[in-house]
């Protein structure tokens, strides 16, 4: 609680570290305060009511030590080095998930520090919403300092281990292996991994270094029925090696330790599939051949079983119906050959997307596409934890969960888009300035994978608090801003309010409308009318669209499907703008600015931005103004290369032009390039 109290006093971006093994790197910051659990280590076993009270910083293996004492677990995760806090939240799935679920699902309750720094119990009884939330939820609604488990009679002994079979059956170890999956037993967890042969004793010399395939293997239950149970998975062809045999609970926790050993490069990807039809598995298979890395593997988890059968309201933990769980898990020393590791494992990711079912397991979220954090949990799971978020975190105190990419090295460039857009808006601009600048672009709070708090007022004063938070946790200040439409409002805020972050800014027609008093009003009732007419006529994508033809019907006619498409996506964010009541923002406090700005306008945009522009540049002292021939209200979209070059230019300290005057940049491309 003290902790949490000194981050709020001081205004410190947060991270809260448990076992820190998430390889997206959530457990930690910099320029704030991690909060590490590691030792909390406190737990008390209750035998005779088969439960345990753990606090935060155990791993799995401490904490299956202490209940293996009674021959009693908790469905943990695959490795023993795993925290139990962060597995837990996010949902867990381990060897033991098809006998008794999810590690979510077998939570009693938790003692939770929330962003007031107060303490609650999270039960079924008590703040039942937080309960709820924080079972497949993640990390985002407080620290939980102790969980409360449901434990199961399982081992001391288990039967359990691993197979290994050549490389050249892997097609057909796939296709048998998913047709025996289909009838499995809620006591036997099977998981297919695809990989190279270490130069390991108990394989023979000639498979070292060649592709294999690993079937590991647990029955959780009698040991008789087990190897009956197994016998077919053994039947499969003659092994490289059968590890399969009776052995302690704990020593098949710890079986995988040294496959994540630490002091290596990670890099994940991860999808439900629908199901393993012979193209998958054949795309599976090419892609193992010609795996990248030793220590990389593709793992096939079939699921179902106890995972099934909850309830999807039971819990957060969404996606219960899916057949199985797909992740690829690359690992390598060399940080030169990140490039090649990652374009290996996108390509396998990609090959696989046919055969997904449009959702991701929480605990592998990382660098992720468009859409994907929202895919995790699903559209109303999604919506009921935003809402959930807005009740126990208002400000949004637990924010390590905005999207961010940080791109190329050199002085900082903090990109914000525009309320329909994301950082992927300026994927154009990133590609242009990273080779000299250092690239910061970050989905806006409600925008595509950055999760929205429902109170509070993001839309604006809001939003300049998380680029503060944002740009302080990457040590970017002091940085450039470069802003367009509803982001140059942000970027204009964050001048006023956070004014020592920022030591220049491209504002590229800021939406601030109060600044035309003639204009302004009767185009934002324009906007609400189009709008509300779409919404009531045609849903909210539809709605989407009708404020994008009002904005700039050029560019929006011109743009591909796919980026049309991803802005309707953001259809929330623009309901929230039409209602929100921001702080104004006037010409005379942007008087009291003393940061250099350059502002950017079209020729052919709407009138009410040009206007907005002119005032802008008029107001802030030694502000340009600089005008793109042909460019509508997305300038950066239409002449990039041109763009680019004021952002460079402007970064490096060249003078645009002479103040108070404009200067026409005439267009070296009419081609409109899709914004997402």
């Amino acid at each position: 609680m003290a902790a949490v109290n000194f981050a709020r006093a001081h205004n410190l971006v947060v991270a809260v570290r448990g076992g820190g093994h998430n390889v997206a790197g959530s457990a930690v910051c910099d320029g704030g305060l991690v909060i590490d659990l590691a030792r909390m280590k406190g737990i008390r076993v209750d035998p005779l009511r088969r439960t345990a009270r753990a606090q935060p910083g155990l791993t799995w293996g401490e904490f299956d030590h202490e209940t293996q004492a009674f021959g009693l677990a908790t469905p943990g995760g695959l490795v023993s080095s795993t925290g139990i806090a962060g597995l837990t939240l996010g949902g867990g799935v381990g060897w033991l998930s098809r006998k008794y679920g999810t590690t979510s699902d077998n939570v009693l309750s938790a003692d939770v520090i929330t962003a007031e720094g107060r303490q609650v119990t999270a039960s079924p009884t008590d703040h039942a919403d937080l309960f709820w939330a924080i079972r497949g939820g993640g990390g985002n609604f407080g620290i939980v300092t102790s969980f409360e488990y449901q434990l199961h009679p399982v081992g001391p002994s288990v039967l359990a281990g691993l197979i290994f079979y050549p490389g050249e059956v892997a097609g057909r170890f796939l296709r048998f292996f998913r047709d025996a999956s289909a009838s499995f037993p809620d006591a036997v967890t099977a998981i297919a991994t695809l990989k190279m042969a270490p130069p390991v004793p108990f394989l023979p010399p000639e498979a070292h270094g060649r592709p294999m395939v690993v079937l590991g293997l647990c029955w959780a239950g009698p040991i008789d029925e087990g190897e009956a149970a197994l016998r077919p998975l053994r039947e499969i062809g003659p092994p490289l090696a059968d590890l399969l045999v009776p052995r302690p609970y704990t020593q098949l926790q710890s079986m995988l330790d040294a496959n994540w050993a630490p002091g290596f490069h990670n890099y994940w990807k991860a999808d439900y599939l629908g199901g393993l039809p012979d193209e998958a598995i054949d795309a599976i298979v090419d892609h193992a051949r010609a795996i990248s890395s030793p220590l990389s593997d593709i793992k096939v988890i079939p699921l179902g079983g106890a995972f099934a059968r909850a309830d999807e309201r039971f819990s957060a933990f969404p996606h219960r119906q899916a057949p199985v769980l797909f992740n690829i898990n690359s690992r390598w020393a060399d940080a030169g050959e990140t490039d090649r590791h990652v374009e290996w494992t996108r390509g396998l990711s990609q090959a696989v997307q046919p055969f997904a079912s449009g959702g991701v397991y929480v605990n592998f979220l990382g660098d992720e596409g468009e859409d994907r954090v929202r895919a995790a949990y699903g559209p109303a799971t999604y919506d009921r934890l935003a809402e959930i978020k807005g009740r126990y975190d208002p400000t949004n105190f637990f924010r390590m969960n905005l999207f961010y990419k940080d791109v190329g090295a050199g002085p900082p460039i903090v990109f914000l888009h525009g309320t329909l857009g994301s950082s992927s808006s300026w994927a154009g601009q990133v590609a242009r300035l990273s080779p000299q600048f250092r690239c910061i672009a970050y989905d806006r709070r409600g925008s595509s994978r950055s999760p929205y708090v429902a109170e509070g007022n993001h839309e604006h004063t809001g939003d300049a608090d998380d680029a503060a938070a944002l740009i302080r946790l990457l040590g970017a200040p002091p940085c450039i801003l470069v802003a367009s439409s509803a982001g140059g409002r942000v970027a204009l805020d964050l001048l006023l309010r956070h004014p020592g972050l920022v030591r220049g800014a491209v504002l590229a027609e800021p939406a601030v409308f109060e600044l035309d008093p003639d204009e302004g009003p009767a185009f934002q009732a324009a906007a609400r009318s189009a709008v509300q007419r779409a919404l009531a006529d045609r849903g909210p994508r539809a709605a989407v669209d009708a404020f994008a033809e009002l904005v700039d019907p050029a560019e929006w006619r011109s743009a591909e499907e796919e980026g049309r498409n991803r802005r309707r996506d953001n259809h929330p964010a623009l309901l929230r703008l039409l209602q929100a009541q921001p702080v104004p923002i006037t010409a005379e406090r942007l008087e009291e600015l003393h940061t250099p700005c350059v502002v950017v306008m079209g020729t052919r945009t709407h009138r009410v931005f040009r206007g907005i522009a002119t005032v802008v540049a008029g107001s802030i002292p030694g502000a340009r103004l600089v005008e793109m021939a042909g460019a509508g209200h997305q300038t950066y979209l239409h002449d990039p290369d041109a763009f680019a070059g004021i952002v460079a230019d402007f970064a490096r300290g060249l003078q645009l032009s002479p103040q108070g005057t404009v200067k026409t940049l005439e267009s070296s491309s009419r081609d409109v390039i899709p914004s997402f």
